[in-house]
């Protein structure tokens, strides 16, 4: 399971970030507990709205938590083709 460090700042950035209706939720082998301690962490956010996801800093954030805990970045598929949204 991802540590708790590691869950409380995607909470705070969660919180802090993300205003309005918004989930965030962690999956893949963090949520399984499969993880290494380099794995990679899987991260969903859904929102209501599309002023609701602040894309420029979500990403930056990922990048950064994943810098400073020593997790790789998963590169099996392009990082630009994981991020799927619709701003209908």
């Amino acid at each position: 399971m991802v540590n708790n460090e590691i869950l409380a700042e995607i909470q705070v950035f969660h919180s802090s970030s993300c205003p309005g209706d918004s989930i965030i939720d962690v999956y893949g082998s963090c949520a399984y507990s499969t993880e290494e301690k380099q794995s990679d962490i899987d991260l969903f956010l859904l929102a209501s709205s599309k002023d609701d996801i602040p894309f420029a800093p979500f990403l930056a954030f990922i990048h950064d938590m994943h810098m400073r805990h020593g997790r790789k970045i998963d590169n099996e598929v392009p990082f630009e083709n994981k991020l799927i949204y619709d701003r209908s």
